[in-house]
């Protein structure tokens, strides 16, 4: 990479961050999936042809108001990536750093000064973000252990993660069932007993509580200090499997797998 070349075109590099500290609780995954560049006349004339006020400071916010109304209308007003010498060259998210609330990326274009800090035009990208709401702190507790069970078993963490959605899961059936002085297993037949009544007839829980017994007694070999083999992400991803299915069943009065998937089908 050269360096700064003033009004001769070269590549540079650039990085920079976002942060979500008023926008997500954590973010998951963060994707780019498109980067258009628009000049000042062509948010006038989008503002123009929808009748949609244009507030200069927030030009974010107006096309993603665009975007939300008529989203090839960005395409036809767009520069694309390139704009007389500049062309971005590539865009990526780097990290998300869940701390200090930031998702960190990176770039590089063909261009020269007047590019670096242009006076009439602007990058914009449309980002697909995965994360978890900031309305969540205002749920029960369980959820937000969920959520950070989660977290940790994409951060390869399996041991923790384990332990915290299984944590997680106790804490779901307390919240539901009481908070009583019994053996899980029998709180948890007491809680879904309450409100299905027959439970050999209900699918969702039939098919999948003789796996409880193995998940409780790795959850209690962590919780002694005695964990008898390593933890995999697939024993996570099995325990994560078993308590969305137990909740979700629970929660949305849901006895068959049929019903199940229909329940967590992504709206069109």
């Amino acid at each position: 990479m050269l360096s700064y070349q003033g009004s001769s075109d070269s590549y540079y590099v650039f990085f920079n961050s976002w942060n979500f500290r008023y926008d997500y609780e954590s973010v998951i995954t963060c994707e780019i999936i498109k980067t258009r560049i628009f000049e000042a006349s062509a948010l006038h004339a989008i503002s123009t042809k929808l009748n949609i006020n244009l507030d200069l400071t927030e030009k974010s916010d107006f096309l993603l108001k665009v975007q939300n109304y008529n989203s090839e209308l960005l395409d036809e007003f767009s520069f694309g990536t390139g704009s007389d010498g500049f062309k971005l060259k590539n865009l990526k998210v780097k990290a998300v750093d869940n701390l200090e609330k930031e998702i960190h990326y990176e770039g590089s274009f063909l261009g020269n000064s007047a590019d670096i800090s242009p006076l009439d035009w602007g990058l914009f990208s449309t980002v697909k973000v995965l994360a978890i709401p900031l309305e969540i702190s205002r749920e029960p507790f369980y959820l937000s252990l969920l959520a950070e069970g989660y977290l940790n078993l994409l951060g390869g963490n399996y041991r923790l993660a384990f332990f915290i959605i299984f944590s997680a899961y106790e804490g779901f059936i307390n919240f539901n069932g009481g908070d009583k002085q019994e053996r899980l297993k029998d709180k948890i037949n007491f809680t879904y007993k309450s409100k299905f009544v027959e439970l050999n007839k209900v699918q969702t829980y039939s098919s999948v509580i003789n796996g409880h017994d193995k998940f409780e007694e790795l959850r209690n070999d962590v919780a002694h200090g005695r964990e008898k083999e390593e933890f995999t992400k697939q024993m996570v991803e099995d325990l994560l499997m078993y308590v969305t299915v137990m909740m979700c069943s629970y929660d949305n009065d849901v006895r068959t797998f049929e019903d199940l998937a229909a329940l967590l089908q992504p709206s069109s």
